[in-house]
């Protein structure tokens, strides 16, 4: 008989407590990558976060710190007309000359006396023997000429400046013929306050810049000025600091590395949000040496670090957002390479044991299929075995049986008279002898019916004979 081992077809022979494993093993590694890259991740944004931050405030607070100083000048003219009766021209330039020796991004610092109308020539005059010949109140038409000032009640026009050069154009300009300056000196005069003004063009510009008034107001020393009746009488003008934003910044970040942060300056007084943009700085890192416009809401939607800065009695907002060079140098390759080598080795141990377990699977299958095999076999060896001694039982039995039929077989010569038969050495023998010889059968003596009648008829017919 031949014997056919049939072995699985599947491809793999794995058990399901096996794939249970490994797939318990495989999550526990896709736990571990998430896991990491979540914490790393989250180091990696709180370095990100903390660097950025102080990057931020620390340009922030620069710009503070400058927007103070600048601003300490201007307190500090203010104590000149303080202690002073009659500040003259000379007095004054030297003195703001002394201010401004080693100061950058102020543009000029002026001084604005009030000028009734009645006393309008009288300063015109006095500028004119000062050396400013051509001197005049102005004020700024709608097509942006310089021409002499309307008539008015009072004027505030810059009767001191320095430095001068560069700011020829201002000087004589009423302030309070544009309505920014002169809301932000009504309301410096009636409070007694440091007052800015919102973003305006200077009379003097001669690009594209926002710029910036900063007053401080003076009042006459021998009357009090605690209302905003007695302030208004007894105003007798303004020290005012004048200031490009633009210079202001690059000053402030001039002395800072670069650090891959962009600026952007909001005006948080002003109502008009198409008005509240005042400048945004670019980082020295970038090719690029100008940023588009964003607004607020733009900004809010990415990353960014806020703060306020105080300038005068305004607020501006400093928005601060990284450059791509600055997002790209905080992102660290472990945050996604130390998960990916912990899911590339768990995934290396479980097709190693998926493996494993698979030629072992498949050669305890093929041991078992082998042991069944085998077992199987050994049961046939025993089967054949007895059914070989059965047949060879059977064999001999037969042996036997053809043996005893074949010594009958043949011519059996036997007498037609006694029925002897004779024998393969010739001599005659009873049938019951012959046949006892040449086979197993025993005999045992009776008579037919036939011949039972017959015999008894010759005894009868014998006892007959003998009476006669």
């Amino acid at each position: 008989m031949k014997i056919k081992t049939v072995l699985p077809h599947s491809k793999f022979h794995l058990t399901r407590y096996h794939l249970l494993f490994l797939f318990t093993l495989s999550f526990i590694g896709i736990f571990l990558s998430v896991f990491s890259y979540t914490k790393l991740r989250d180091l990696e944004q709180t370095k990100f976060s903390t660097e950025f931050k102080r990057e931020a405030e620390n340009r922030i607070f620069a710009l503070q710190r400058n927007i103070n100083d600048k601003i300490d000048k201007i307190l500090s003219l203010k104590a000149l007309f303080d202690a002073s009766e009659q500040v003259e021209k000379v007095e004054f330039q030297t003195f703001t000359k002394s201010l401004l020796q080693y100061t950058t991004g102020i543009q000029a610092l002026e001084w604005i006396p009030h000028v009734p109308d009645a006393e309008r020539w009288l300063y015109e005059e006095l500028a004119r023997q000062n050396g400013f010949s051509d001197f005049q109140i102005t004020e700024r038409e709608e097509q942006g000429l310089m021409v002499r000032a309307g008539k008015r009640d009072e004027y505030f026009p810059v009767y001191y400046l320095e430095p001068l050069e560069g700011n020829e154009m201002a000087l004589g300009f009423d302030l309070a013929s544009n309505p920014l300056r002169r809301e932000a000196l009504k309301s410096s005069g009636d409070t007694s306050e440091m007052k800015a003004t919102a973003k305006i063009a200077l009379v003097q510009e001669t690009r594209t810049q926002t710029a910036f008034l900063v007053f401080h107001p003076l009042y006459n020393k021998e009357i009090s000025a605690d209302s905003v009746e007695s302030r208004r009488k007894n105003l007798k003008g303004f020290v005012l600091g004048v200031f490009r934003v633009e210079d202001l910044v690059e000053d402030t970040l001039s002395v800072i590395n670069p650090g891959g942060v962009d600026l952007y300056l909001y005006d948080e007084n002003e109502l008009n949000p198409g008005k509240r943009f005042l400048y945004s700085h670019a980082s020295r890192n970038r090719s690029e040496t100008s940023l588009q416009i964003k607004n607020e809401a733009a900004i809010k939607q990415g990353y960014y670090y806020s703060m306020p800065v105080r300038v005068a009695d305004r607020t501006w907002q400093v928005y601060a957002v990284p450059t791509p060079g600055f997002l790209a140098e905080y992102k660290d390759w472990e945050s996604w390479g130390v998960p990916g080598i912990i899911l590339i080795f768990i995934m290396f141990c479980v097709g190693s044991l998926f493996f494993i377990l698979d030629r072992a699977e498949e050669g305890r299958r093929h041991a078992q299929a082998l042991a069944q095999t085998i077992n199987k076999l050994e049961f046939e060896i025993v089967e054949r075995n007895r059914v070989e001694k059965a047949l060879l039982k059977e064999k001999e039995n037969l042996n036997e049986a053809l043996a005893e039929i074949k010594t009958l077989r043949g011519i059996i010569p036997i007498c037609s008279y006694c029925k002897k038969i004779r024998d393969d050495k010739g001599l005659w023998k009873q049938l019951e002898a012959y046949l006892h010889s040449h086979s197993e059968a025993e005999f045992t003596h009776g008579a037919c019916p036939e011949c039972f009648n017959k015999q008894m008829e010759g005894i009868e017919q014998i006892k007959k004979d003998t009476e006669h």
